[in-house]
């Protein structure tokens, strides 16, 4: 069964992934929630997103490397609602350069789909 998968596109205030982005966690084998597919990203509330309880979160703001990425979701600890998410406790957070794998549509959205499914595959033998 997919995994239940957020994308967070900004981490504060969070914003969930729209545009090409949920096609491309199905591609990846993931089933999105709370996208947009084909929509501008919108902003959540964290009482949705701890209502949803996502079962696996890419964090990929937009315009930021992996470095910057991993300091907002280290910031994200500060919120209690993140620590309570199955996807936070079970480890099933990925941290991707938003600004080189998602946020901008292009031949490179490949190798995105290729990085979130290998992911995929990894976090399953991992739970398992």
């Amino acid at each position: 069964m997919p995994l239940r998968t957020l994308v967070l596109e900004w981490t504060d205030p969070p914003m969930s992934a729209g545009h090409w982005i949920p096609e491309l966690i199905e591609l990846a084998g993931g089933r999105p929630i709370l996208a947009h597919p084909g929509e501008n990203s919108q902003r959540l509330d964290w009482s949705a997103i701890a209502a949803a309880d996502p079962e696996a979160i890419v964090v990929a703001p937009c315009g930021f490397d992996l470095a910057a990425t991993n300091r907002a979701i280290a910031l994200l600890g500060s919120v209690k609602e993140w620590k309570a998410l199955t996807a936070f406790r079970s480890g099933r957070v990925l941290a991707i350069d938003g600004n080189a794998y998602m946020s901008r549509p292009g031949p490179r959205l490949v190798d995105s789909a290729e990085i979130v499914a290998q992911w995929y595959t990894t976090v399953a033998e991992y739970a398992g």
